[in-house]
């Protein structure tokens, strides 16, 4: 079965997002630095397992905070697909030879 296993939550002051996130939902939230001096912030909303990164709770996701920009508007799911399996839509069947399928909300 296919399986959503990210998201990410663009927002456009990601401090007051963090707080907010952290505060409300018990999320930890941590800022990971990466090249060209770009933070990611990964939300950690459930526990995790130390070797493989992935949830110890069946069906729970993590993800990411992120700068909100003109090609990053929309919260997007990550919906990872097994190898050469056929996506269900028809807008996803263009992407059957990916492994990770990105679909943003619609605004």
């Amino acid at each position: 079965m296919d399986s959503v296993n990210h998201f990410e939550i663009p927002v456009d002051d990601k401090e007051k997002a963090k707080e907010f996130y952290g505060s409300v939902f018990g999320w930890q939230i941590t800022d990971i630095p990466m090249q060209g001096g770009v933070t990611y912030t990964i939300a950690t909303t459930t526990a995790s397992d130390q070797q493989t990164g992935r949830p110890t709770e069946p069906g729970a996701i993590n993800g990411a905070i992120i700068e909100r920009s003109g090609q990053l508007s929309a919260p997007v799911v990550t919906i990872t697909v097994a190898s050469g399996s056929a996506p269900a839509s028809s807008d996803a069947a263009a992407s059957a030879n990916t492994r990770s399928l990105f679909m943003p909300r619609s605004s």
